[in-house]
């Protein structure tokens, strides 16, 4: 009798190139999204610490 050939099956548990692609993609976006906000966040540090610093100055 003739033995039952078993097809090996491999469980792929990886990410596929396109999921990487979309999440890459995703992740760009969102950092262009933020980044303004976070330059605006150290311009208004700056101008705070430079109203200060004047402040202390003139007392």
């Amino acid at each position: 009798m003739a033995q039952p050939h078993h097809i090996a099956r491999r469980n792929n548990t990886g990410f596929t190139l396109l999921e990487l692609l979309v999440a890459l993609a995703l992740m760009g976006m969102l950092a262009a999204w933020g980044l303004p906000s976070f330059q605006a966040l150290g311009e208004r540090s700056a101008v705070a610490s430079e109203v200060n610093r004047l402040q202390t100055a003139l007392t």
